[in-house]
């Protein structure tokens, strides 16, 4: 027997719930939310496997509440549907809510659909949500439901028990480095010493999938985006091809909420970083992006959520050359 998969769509319009549930009941169990608060409050009661959800919402934002669901319940495939080129929201949907894809309003249905399965698919690569408590509060004259992590017992060890970042860094997992950025490299050589990885840099992506091809323990990149951000788009989704579970930490001197969209839809990158970065969150990002690849590595099948379709339209020259090198070194 097929399993319908169970979608949820949230939006604050009732005629663009109606619209989608309309379409998509035939093939889903499809629920519907007309707020973030109650989109959680589903979540907390049945088994949800795709969340769509709009970005400008009142109260809660749709990337404030896939930032909720991606920490308390992991194993939902989240998406982002919005008509506003909003980058600030973009960019925080990619850092903290670690989206699968952003839809474009007005949708093209069949690209949405296509779209839909894909992630549907990807869901069947379960992880392990974390136990939560539903609270209700009164907010005004309305009820609202807030999520906590359910009390457990490792939440109440003291400071002392808890472990060092260090300790958390698998040190067999390896970095490639492609920044012309002198500051960068030196973060990453500090970071590397500090928790005693390996970083190898690469000056051309040639170069890089020649690393990647002899050093099968590189599981993160931090790549540096160009002025005319398209050819290194590019590269990125032929690496992520080669390597879906290669875990991709994009720098950008200025960032864009275009070259940000066809990042998710087009490379899975991980993290979208402004240059520059402060030492903290480079430190978070880096420590986070290895902790992604081993959990890809340790759960099988799990990388081929975050896996790319190809990019289409004309290459430039050094692009068609990465691509008869990976069908050479295939």
């Amino acid at each position: 027997m097929t399993k319908r998969y169970r979608i949820l769509f949230v939006d604050d319009e009732e005629r663009v719930l109606r619209s989608l549930k309309s379409v998509f009941r035939r093939d889903y169990d499809v629920f519907v939310a007309s707020s973030g608060f109650d989109a959680l409050e589903i979540l907390a009661q049945e088994p949800i496997d795709v969340l769509v959800s709009d970005q400008r919402m009142p109260n809660m934002t749709g990337n404030e509440l896939l930032s909720l669901v991606r920490q308390r319940y992991p194993r939902v495939v989240r998406l982002l549907l919005t008509g506003y080129v909003d980058k600030e929201a973009i960019i925080d949907t990619i850092n903290e809510g670690e989206i699968f894809r952003y839809i474009s309003k007005p949708w093209d249905i069949g690209d949405m659909q296509e779209t839909i399965a894909l992630a549907a698919r990807a869901s069947e690569e379960q992880l392990t949500d974390t136990p939560v408590v539903v609270e209700n509060h009164t907010v005004g004259e309305k009820t609202v439901a807030v999520v906590k992590p359910f009390p457990v017992q490792a939440r109440h060890r003291s400071n002392a028990d808890k472990p060092s970042l260090s300790s958390l860094v698998d040190k067999k997992t390896a970095l490639i480095l492609m920044d012309k950025s002198q500051r960068v490299r030196n973060s990453i050589r500090n970071i590397s010493r500090r928790f005693g990885f390996d970083v190898y840099g690469a000056s051309s992506y040639i170069q890089a999938v020649r690393i990647l091809d002899i050093r099968p323990d590189v599981g993160v990149a931090i790549i540096g985006i160009a002025v005319d951000p398209h050819e290194t788009l590019e590269a990125l989704n032929l690496f992520k091809q080669h390597r879906p579970d290669l875990t991709v930490i994009a720098l950008a001197d200025s960032t864009d909420a275009n070259v940000a969209i066809d990042l998710i839809n087009k490379g899975q990158v991980f993290r979208y970083l402004q240059k520059p970065v402060e030492a903290g969150e480079f430190d978070r990002a880096v420590v986070s992006a290895i902790k992604r690849h081993q959990m890809l590595k340790k759960v099988e099948g799990l990388s081929e959520r975050y896996q790319v379709g190809q990019w289409s339209g004309p290459a430039s020259s050094s692009i068609q050359k990465l691509k008869e090198f990976f069908r050479k070194s295939a």
